[in-house]
């Protein structure tokens, strides 16, 4: 979906214009117009090298969420209400360091290098930020949000950023105490002395009250920046902060030196000033967000696939001279979680296979493969299968459920309880299969003779059925195998029998790993 910044560029054109006509009877100061079409030019190319760096951020974003451990639901309204907060205060944390630390500063100088304050300001922006800026958001997929509602949201607080860059609105009145008005970004913007570094906020100004970086406006501000640009070429408004960083780091004599000049205080003719946002409350909140996202990580598995061909140097055919192992390989936050994740899943155990036995002995197997059905909110589901044959073709399926969080196999009594309960759901369900099975083998010339009760009378779904399992976004689907001889096999119905997270709810053991689908 396109940014809704993108949708509303002729929207600010047209106020950048009404403003600026404004600006030419009431306070001609106002506006330059060399500055204006400056700031316009400027905020063109940003636009194209958003596109650009879109491209990476987006792929960022969407690994970011395809790990979360858990989703927001977008058709929820209490998900755009959390979104709204953590966005604003993610911008906040942006914004902060971006003026409190020299490396981000670098990016941000081009908004702020203006000497005026007006619409056309708030489209100044640096053409490289995209490079950047995505470390202070990506947090929120990791959270759960999708990137289509994080770029709506983000983009909605943007927008209220756009028209706040007036000098024209004096107060909002009690607005004032709750949102980031013109007042309150006029200050931000203003290199007097009390101004400096306050007013962070994107739309709420209660994160400059809660972290200290709150403060009235009381006088005119100054506009610009301490030490000023004095030029019109785009160029090199984008790139000044990083001419001056290196000759600052040029100077300094040990590599801590330089590493201060990148990223401590923007104020580089001091050794040593700690940036504000290391400091108490706001580290805090920095160190909450990395454990939020820390906590995603750790449960983000990739699993791939390898294949490994098998021969037996004795087979007695030459159809048996090999069989093939492609085995699932589990990737975790530690090598320990990978370890246990590999062990549950190796097809040895799944199986209780000896593969030397079938290399040297037994010449049934033809192959062994897996499919990853379920891979998120902390949750790994696999399905396994091994061919082979002897005096006719077979084969064998499973399903493995992983916590990936600890590593542990999650086995039905682990997941669900009040299982014969279940049990007698399910049973409901099976023996609705079997009587439609047995209509469909009665309306077959070929096999309205067989004794169905002998087929099945026996075939009646118990608690100690209960093995194998599978999860999907929907809900879980529980296998029955009826064991048919192969003769017959034709006659089996399929033993696949699903329940809907609604349907699951009083049958979910709380505290378990499958609970978060029916919070």
């Amino acid at each position: 979906m396109l940014n809704p910044v993108v949708i509303s560029i002729p929207i600010f054109a047209l106020l950048i214009a009404i403003e600026a006509w404004y600006s030419s009877r009431k306070d001609p100061d106002a506006y330059l117009a060399k500055d204006a079409w400056n700031n316009i030019l400027i905020g063109f190319v940003s636009v194209g090298f958003g596109f650009i760096f879109g491209l990476f951020i987006a792929a960022i974003y969407a690994f970011a969420y395809s790990i979360a451990p858990y989703k927001f639901p977008a058709e929820a309204w209490w998900s755009w209400v959390i979104l709204f907060f953590a966005d604003d205060l993610a911008y906040y944390i942006f914004h902060r360091v971006s003026h409190e630390s020299r490396l981000f500063w670098n990016f941000h100088v081009v908004h702020h290098s203006s000497q005026f304050y007006n619409l056309s300001v708030a489209v100044r922006q640096s053409w490289f930020g995209g490079i950047v800026h995505w470390l202070f958001y990506a947090p929120l997929m990791l959270l759960g949000f999708a990137p289509w509602m994080f770029v709506l949201m983000h983009g909605f607080n943007l927008i209220h950023q756009f028209w706040i860059l007036t000098k024209f609105i004096h107060s909002l009145g009690p607005l004032e105490h709750i949102l980031n008005t013109p007042s309150h970004h006029r200050v931000h913007h203003g290199v007097n002395g009390q101004y400096l570094d306050k007013n962070y906020a994107g739309v709420l100004i209660i994160w400059d009250r809660i972290f200290g970086t709150y403060i009235k406006e009381s006088e005119e501000p100054r506009y610009g920046i301490i030490k000023p640009v004095d030029s019109f070429n785009p160029l090199w408004i984008n790139t000044h902060g990083w001419v001056e960083m290196w000759f600052a780091m040029r100077e300094r004599k040990t590599v801590a030196a330089k590493l201060r000049c990148m990223f401590a205080s923007p104020n580089m003719d001091k050794a040593w000033i700690c940036p504000r946002f290391m400091k108490s409350k706001f580290l805090f909140a920095i160190l909450i967000a990395a454990l939020f996202s820390f906590a995603a990580f750790a449960q983000a598995v990739t699993i791939t696939a390898k294949k490994d061909v098998m021969i037996r140097p004795k087979a007695r055919s030459e159809y048996k001279k090999s069989f093939s192992v492609t085995r699932p390989i589990a990737k975790a936050a530690t090598p320990l979680i990978s370890r246990k994740i590999n062990m549950v899943l190796a097809p040895e155990k799944v199986f209780d296979l000896d593969l030397n036995e079938e290399i040297y002995r037994s010449e049934w197997l033809d192959s062994i493969d897996f499919e990853t059905l379920y891979n998120k909110d902390g949750i790994i589901c696999v399905k396994e299968w091994m061919e082979g044959s002897a005096a006719y073709p077979d084969g064998v399926t499973r399903y493995v459920v992983v916590d990936s969080k600890t590593g542990n196999a999650v086995n039905i009594p682990d997941a669900f309880n009040k299982l014969p309960g279940l049990a007698a759901k399910l049973l409901k369900l099976q023996q609705a299969e079997v009587q439609e099975r047995i209509k469909e083998l009665k309306g077959d010339p070929e096999t309205k003779n067989e004794d169905m009760n002998e087929l099945f009378g026996d075939k009646k779904l118990k608690v100690a059925d209960l093995k194998d399992y599978s999860v999907s976004a929907d809900g879980v689907t529980f296998y029955y195998e009826y064991g048919f001889p192969h003769v017959i096999q034709a006659f089996e119905p399929l033993g696949e029998f699903k329940l809907s997270w609604a349907e699951l709810k009083p049958f979910i053991k709380p505290g378990g790993l499958l609970a978060r689908f029916v919070r």
